[in-house]
């Protein structure tokens, strides 16, 4: 299913809406992220910056397996933003963002 079929049908607009329920696509994706984190990006710089009001990546994925992969991230947690946290908050994780990618070693 393409992402931009997959996302209505999937990501829960409510809570009651039944999405929410830790099974189907957004789950099965979220475990598939979590088990390629600390393969992947365990050695690297990382910088979270989460919507605490995403239904489908809740705050309890963020307090798990992210950061018990990463405890020494730098993590913004957005009180008021949703899943779709590039349109929520552009104007606070643009800057966060052009910090963090400042301190990175430039490529060899």
């Amino acid at each position: 299913m393409k992402g931009f079929t997959l996302v209505p049908v999937h990501v829960p607009d409510t809570e009651a809406d039944g999405k929410a329920s830790g099974t189907g696509p957004v789950a099965e994706l979220a475990g598939r992220l979590e088990r390629g984190l600390e393969q992947h990006f365990q050695a690297k710089p990382v910088r979270i910056m989460w919507a605490m009001r995403d239904l489908a990546f809740t705050p309890a994925i963020l307090e798990g397996a992210w950061l018990r992969t990463f405890p020494d991230a730098d993590v913004t947690r957005l009180a008021d933003a949703g899943h779709y946290l590039q349109e929520d908050a552009y104007e606070r994780i643009v800057p966060e963002f052009v910090r963090f990618v400042a301190t990175l070693p430039a490529p060899t």
